[in-house]
C-alpha cells in the first residue's frame, strides 16, 4: 500500500525534454547508464547482465520480466514487465558513489493498461558492507502513458554511502491488484555534480549588532583538471550588493580507497548594520556556474526585556527540515508568547517529528516562557480514510460520538498533557465549525473528554471574519481563532475586530501579508506591520503569524532561515507586546497613526501614502527614537524654534518610542465641550475639557489661540490637576460674521510642570454651522463658456422655523450679485448665478454670504472655481461639477 493515492496525483506527469536549462545532466558528469542494449545482455538470455530479481512469497516469479527487443525509448531494447497480480522488482549491480558529490538520476517509464498498480524507480545507497543506508523513490506512474520521464535528485548521499543500486518496481495501489498490463523501463542514467552547501543553522542566521559575520561553505566532489572558483556575495533586502568574495579552489589529492572530506571555505565579514541580508554562493567550473546556493541572515538587537505578550506563531504542516530545538530558539528571538503546532499525527509511526522531539520542543519553549498550543488539524490516515475524499473539515470527526474519535486522540492528549493546555480543533483555515448548530455541544464534549487526562483544557475553534462570533456564554473556556481571507483593506481590520468584540469569546487573529510574494520586501513588510497594528488596535486577544513556514508569506524557510518578513514581524511584536491601545492623534499632515502605552512609555506607529513630515511635541529632546520596520533606530530631531519633533513619514510604517505617556494621553483626552458653533452674531459658551494623564499632579498655564477677528473671554487659564483628574476651562467665544462655514483650526498652548516642565501645543478644530441649516454651492462651466453657480440652502430645523435669507455672491473684479431666499420651511431652496468667462475665473476664490433676515444666522461659503470638477456631461440636478458644502 506504499503508493495508493500518490500514484493518482503523479500519474502521467512528464518532465521537460532532455537538455536545456532545466536538465540536471547539462552540468553533471555521467556515472552510469542502463539502456538494456546488446552489450548489457551478452549471453542473449533476455535478462540484463548482473541484474538481480527479488524473489519470495510477495514477489512471485509468474510476473514475467525480460528485455523487449522491439520497444525502446533510447537505442533498440528496453526492460519489460508483464503485470499479473503480483509485485516485481529488478535491481541493478552496485555502482560506486561517494559523499562528496551530489547525484541526479532520470529514466523513462512506459505503461499500458494499469489501473491500481504503478511503476516506480528507486535509488538505494549502500555502505561498505552492502547494507542499505539511504533510499530515494521516484514518483509513481500508472494508467496508460507513452514514455514518461521521471527524475530523482539532486541526492546528497550520507557519509557512509559507498555504492548505489537502481531498482525497477511494480508496486500495488489501493484497489485490487492488476491482472494485466505492461510496463517498460529504459535509459536509466545517473550523473554527478560537485557538492556546494552553505552552513544553515540557527547560529548562522541570527547576528547581533557589532558581531562578526561568518559565512561557511562546504565544497566537495571537485574533479582534477577543471578550474574551479567560488564566488560569495552578501546583498541587502533590496538586492544591493554589500560585499563579495571570489576565491580559487583546488581539488584535494586523492589516494586509492581514501575517503576525502569536503573543502571548508570560511568568509569573515565585519559587523553589519541592522537589517535583512541574502547570502549567495556560486561554484564555477571553467568559468561556468554549475551550482548555486542561497541562504539569509539578519542582524538584530537582543531582547532586553522578555514579556508574556499576545503575539505568537502558527505552524500548519510542521517545521520542514528545521530541527525542533532550533525552532524553539528562533521562536524565543521573535518576541512571541504562543506557538501553535500540529500534533495529531506525531504519535503515529513514520512521522517527521517523534513524540520525544515534541516533548523537547515543549520543554525548551516553557523554559523561554512560550506556550505550546496543540493543533488537531490533519487526522491520522486510518481515521481520515473513513470519510469521503471531499470533506468539510474535522468537525465531521468531532461531531460524532467520542467512541469514534477518542481512540486516535487519547494517545496525543495523554502524551502531551503535561505540556499542552490549549488544543485547537482543526487548523486555522478549517471552516467546518462556522455556522455549526451543534457547536456548543461539540466544544463541551471536547473539553470534557480532554479534561479526563489534561488539566483545565482550553479549546480553540477556527472561525472566519465575515461571520459574527459566538458569545462567551455559548462557548465557555473557548477561544476563536480567526484567520483569512482578511477584510479587503488593512484599515478595516480594527473595525472588524471592534464590531464583534462586546460579549464575544476571546479572539485570536491569524494574519499574513495581503500583497503577493512578487512585491518588494518593503511593501510586503509594511503590509504585515499595518495588519499587526490594526489587530492590536482592535484589541485582539492574541495575534499570530499565519503558517510560519509557508513558501510565499512565511517568516522562515523550510530549513529555518529567516525570510524578509521576519524582522518587520519581530520589530513590531517587541515594540507592542503587552501595550495598550490609547487612540489616534489628529496630525497636521494627516498621517495615519496609532498610539500605544506601556509602563509609562508612549509609542506611536504612523505612516502616510506620500513621503512627508509631521511636527509634534512628544517629549524632551533626545528621548524620542524612530525605529523602522527593519529594526534600524535613529533619534528624532527637534525643531528648536518651534519646540517640536520633526518626524519623517512615508509608506513604510515607523515606530516612535520614548514618547512621554502623559503628553500623548493628554492630547488624546483634550476636546471642546461644544463641537459645533452656530453661525450667528454674539458670544457663545465654550469649554476646554481634558484629563491629567501624567503620573503626578500638574500645574501651569493654558492659552487658546483663535483666528484673527475672533474674540474670547478669558484667553488663558491657570491649570492645577491631580493624577487622573478631569479639568474644565470655560470661556465665551464670539465668532465674526464673515467666518466661513466648516472646520476652523485652533491651537491650545500648554506650559505645565509635572516631573519636569513641559511646553507644547495641541491642535483642534471648531466647526462653524449646525446641521439644522446648511448651504451647498456647486459650479460648472457651460458649453457657451459661462460659469454657472448653483446655491442650495436646506432648512432642517425642528421644530420648523420659517427662514428668509439675503444672499450675495462676491467675485474679484465683478459687481456683487444678490438673491433672496423667502420664507423657506423644511426643505431646499435653489438659486443660480451666472458669470461670463469661466476660464478667467478658474482657481480664483469665490464667496457666497447668506444673512438671515430678522435673525442672527450668517452662512459663509468660500471655494475655488472649477477645481476638482467632474466631467461636464454630468446630468443637471446631480452633485454637480464643483461642490462646497457646510451648515449653519
Amino acid at each position: 500500500m506504499l503508493i495508493g493515492w500518490l500514484a493518482v496525483i503523479f500519474m502521467g506527469t512528464a518532465g521537460p525534454p532532455a537538455g536545456g536549462q532545466n536538465d540536471p545532466f547539462a552540468r553533471a558528469g555521467e556515472v552510469f547508464r542502463f539502456s538494456f542494449e546488446k552489450d548489457e545482455d551478452r549471453d542473449f538470455n533476455y535478462q540484463p547482465d548482473d541484474w538481480s530479481r527479488r524473489k519470495g512469497p510477495r514477489f512471485p516469479t509468474y510476473v514475467r520480466s525480460e528485455i523487449d527487443r522491439h520497444v525502446a525509448r533510447h537505442g533498440d531494447w528496453s526492460l519489460r514487465f508483464d503485470v499479473n497480480g503480483g509485485r516485481a522488482v529488478y535491481y541493478s549491480p552496485p555502482k560506486r558513489t561517494d559523499a562528496l558529490h551530489a547525484y541526479v538520476f532520470d529514466g523513462w517509464v512506459r505503461t499500458e493498461g494499469l489501473k491500481n498498480d504503478a511503476a516506480m524507480i528507486s535509488l538505494s545507497f549502500l555502505n561498505h558492507k552492502r547494507h542499505r543506508v539511504q533510499r530515494v523513490l521516484s514518483r509513481p506512474v500508472t494508467g496508460t502513458h507513452d514514455w514518461v520521464r521521471v527524475r530523482i535528485g539532486p541526492v546528497f548521499p550520507k557519509d557512509d554511502a559507498w555504492f548505489v543500486v537502481v531498482g525497477c518496481h511494480i508496486v500495488p495501489g489501493k484497489g485490487p491488484r492488476d491482472l494485466s498490463g505492461r510496463v517498460w523501463f529504459d535509459n536509466l542514467r545517473m550523473g554527478r555534480l560537485p557538492q556546494l552547501t552553505l552552513v544553515d543553522n540557527y547560529e548562522s542566521h541570527f547576528k547581533l549588532p557589532g558581531e562578526q559575520v561568518r559565512i561557511s561553505a562546504h565544497v566537495g566532489g571537485l574533479d582534477p583538471g577543471p578550474k574551479y572558483t567560488l564566488r560569495m556575495k552578501l546583498s541587502d533586502r533590496n538586492g544591493r550588493l554589500v560585499r563579495e568574495s571570489t576565491r580559487e579552489l583546488s581539488p584535494p589529492s586523492v589516494t586509492e580507497g581514501s575517503r576525502l572530506k569536503p573543502l571548508n571555505e570560511v568568509w569573515l565579514l565585519p559587523p553589519q548594520p541592522r537589517g535583512f541580508y541574502r547570502v549567495q554562493a556560486a561554484l564555477r567550473r571553467n568559468g561556468e556556474v554549475i551550482i548555486e546556493r542561497n541562504t539569509t541572515l539578519i542582524v538584530m538587537d537582543a531582547i532586553q526585556h522578555r514579556r508574556e505578550g499576545e503575539f505568537g506563531w502558527s505552524i500548519r504542516r510542521g517545521a520542514g527540515t528545521m530541527p525542533l530545538k532550533d525552532l524553539a530558539k528562533v521562536a524565543s528571538l521573535a518576541g512571541i508568547h504562543w506557538l501553535k503546532y500540529p500534533m495529531w499525527q506525531t504519535v503515529s509511526a513514520g512521522r517527521p517529528n517523534s513524540p520525544e522531539e515534541i516533548v523537547e520542543l515543549g520543554d525548551i519553549l516553557a523554559h523561554r516562557r512560550i506556550i505550546l498550543v496543540g493543533v488537531l488539524g490533519e487526522p491520522p490516515v486510518d481515521l481520515r480514510e473513513k470519510f469521503a475524499s471531499e470533506w468539510t473539515g474535522v468537525s465531521e470527526v468531532f461531531t460524532l460520538p467520542p467512541k469514534f474519535w477518542w481512540p486516535s486522540v487519547e494517545p496525543v492528549i495523554a502524551r502531551y498533557s503535561s505540556l499542552v493546555r490549549h488544543w485547537q480543533a482543526g487548523d486555522d483555515h478549517d471552516r467546518s465549525f462556522v455556522g455549526l448548530s451543534a457547536l456548543p455541544a461539540t466544544v463541551a464534549t471536547l473539553k470534557r473528554e480532554f479534561d479526563r487526562i489534561g488539566r483545565d483544557t482550553r479549546i480553540l475553534v477556527p472561525w472566519k471574519w465575515n461571520t459574527p462570533p459566538p458569545g462567551r456564554e455559548q462557548l465557555p473556556h473557548t477561544l476563536l481563532s480567526i484567520a483569512g481571507p482578511l477584510p479587503p483593506k488593512v484599515n478595516d481590520l480594527d473595525v472588524a475586530l471592534h464590531s464583534g468584540r462586546i460579549g464575544a469569546a476571546p479572539r485570536w487573529v491569524v494574519i499574513r501579508p495581503t500583497v503577493g510574494a512578487s512585491e518588494s520586501a518593503s511593501r510586503r513588510g509594511s503590509n504585515l506591520v499595518k495588519q499587526i497594528v490594526a489587530a492590536k488596535a482592535g484589541r485582539a486577544d492574541a495575534i499570530l503569524a499565519d503558517d510560519v513556514f509557508h513558501r510565499d508569506h512565511g517568516l522562515l524557510t523550510s530549513s529555518g532561515a529567516p525570510t524578509p518578513l521576519f524582522i518587520p514581524w519581530r520589530t513590531t511584536a517587541l515594540a507592542l507586546q503587552d501595550a495598550e491601545f490609547a487612540g489616534s492623534l489628529k496630525l497636521t499632515n494627516g498621517s495615519r497613526n496609532y498610539v500605544f502605552t506601556r509602563d509609562g512609555e508612549g509609542m506611536i506607529v504612523l505612516w502616510r501614502d506620500e513621503p512627508g513630515t509631521e511636527e509634534i511635541y512628544l517629549g524632551p529632546d533626545g528621548k524620542v527614537i524612530a525605529t523602522d520596520i527593519w529594526g534600524r533606530q535613529t533619534p528624532v530631531p527637534m525643531n528648536a524654534a518651534r519646540n517640536r519633533q520633526v518626524v519623517s513619514v512615508g509608506p513604510e510604517p515607523v515606530i516612535l518610542r520614548g514618547c512621554t505617556e502623559g503628553i500623548l494621553r493628554l492630547r488624546l483626552s483634550l476636546r471642546f465641550q461644544v463641537r459645533q458653533f452656530q453661525s450667528r452674531h454674539g458670544g457663545q459658551s465654550q469649554a476646554i475639557l481634558g484629563r491629567n494623564m501624567f503620573g503626578q499632579g500638574i500645574s501651569g498655564r493654558v492659552k487658546l489661540n483663535l483666528p484673527r477677528g475672533w474674540s474670547i473671554t478669558p484667553g488663558a487659564w491657570q491649570l492645577r490637576a491631580g493624577v487622573g483628574e478631569e479639568f474644565k476651562l470655560p470661556a465665551t467665544i464670539t465668532v465674526p460674521s464673515n467666518a466661513s462655514l466648516g472646520d476652523v483650526p485652533v491651537a491650545i498652548d500648554f506650559q505645565v510642570s509635572a516631573d519636569q516642565p513641559y511646553s507644547f501645543r495641541i491642535h483642534r478644530t471648531i466647526r462653524i454651522g449646525m446641521e439644522d441649516v446648511a448651504m451647498e454651492v456647486y459650479d460648472r462651466k457651460l458649453k457657451n463658456g459661462r460659469l454657472e453657480i448653483r446655491q442650495v440652502i436646506t432648512n432642517n430645523t425642528k421644530p420648523t422655523e420659517i427662514l428668509s435669507f439675503r444672499t450675495n455672491l462676491f467675485v474679484p473684479g465683478y459687481r456683487r450679485q444678490r438673491r433672496d431666499v423667502v420664507k423657506l420651511g423644511n426643505g431646499k431652496d435653489k438659486k443660480f448665478y451666472f458669470l461670463p468667462d469661466a476660464e478667467a475665473l478658474r482657481g480664483k476664490t469665490l464667496w457666497i454670504r447668506a444673512e438671515q433676515i430678522d435673525g442672527n444666522r450668517v452662512l459663509n461659503v468660500r471655494w475655488k472655481a472649477l477645481e476638482n470638477k467632474v466631467p461636464e456631461d454630468k446630468p443637471k440636478g446631480t452633485a454637480g461639477p464643483r461642490k462646497k458644502k457646510s451648515s449653519g
